[in-house]
């Protein structure tokens, strides 16, 4: 099993087509999210996706 590096979100706003999405630590573009996130929040990221670790 891969280890899986946890970053940061940093913001996370509703989009206008009402897809949340986050930015995170050392990322100049937002990531989609599953769910409006909280700043400070530890994400996985997987390509263009945030995940919350289980």
């Amino acid at each position: 099993m891969s280890v899986q590096h946890t970053k940061t979100v940093e913001s996370a706003y509703m989009g206008r087509d009402g897809k949340p999405r986050c930015f995170v630590k050392g990322n100049a573009l937002p990531l989609f999210t599953d769910e409006l996130l909280n700043e400070g929040d530890a994400v996985i990221v997987q390509g263009n996706r945030a995940v919350r670790p289980s």
